[in-house]
């Protein structure tokens, strides 16, 4: 990918965070395919909704075998708006937070939230993360996107600076 396709992708994204946050996707692994990016950015949506994540949970929310699940997850870690989750196990991590509501108010915007959240339910005594069932069958309620409205808002370009935004330092591309 040239410097001229690099800055579309970024022109396109118009300083949305979530936009941008799928952006980094393609700049970082711009040598790959159409089709793997997609998957990857599927893949940081769906890791976006609990508030953390594994390779097990993530094949259950993207409907895939754990094995391709585990290759995505392990990709994306190379993100900076990735963070380990340690509490949660050691393959645990979960998506920066500021990342994550805008993420999640794009989904729900685009009616894709309850789907996610219904298959992180689903079946489960205990949710994955803190999903709620709600989501299954309704919108967010209004606190939860105002949180993300607050988030989002903060994400001025000093803060998106500091927040290091891109690919985690020596991380192989």
């Amino acid at each position: 990918m040239d410097y001229p396709e690099q800055l579309a992708i970024l022109a396109r994204a118009q300083g949305d965070p979530a936009a941008l946050a799928l952006a980094l996707v393609d700049l970082v692994f711009a040598s790959e395919t159409q089709d793997t990016r997609a998957g990857l950015r599927a893949a940081l949506e769906a890791a976006a909704v609990p508030h953390w994540v594994t390779a097990e949970s993530l094949a259950v929310l993207l409907e895939l075998p754990v094995r391709e699940a585990a290759e995505r997850l392990a990709r994306l870690r190379q993100l900076t708006i990735l963070e380990s989750f340690p509490a949660r196990g050691d393959g645990a991590c979960n998506v920066h937070e500021q990342t994550r509501l805008a993420l999640c108010r794009q989904l729900a915007e685009s009616g894709r939230l309850p789907a996610i959240a219904a298959r992180a339910s689903a079946g489960r005594s205990r949710p994955i993360g803190r999903v709620r069932a709600h989501f299954a069958h309704t919108t967010p309620p209004p606190w939860w996107l105002n949180g993300a409205a607050r988030s989002a808002a903060s994400s001025t370009p000093q803060a998106l600076q500091r927040s290091s935004v891109g690919p985690k330092p020596n991380a192989a591309t």
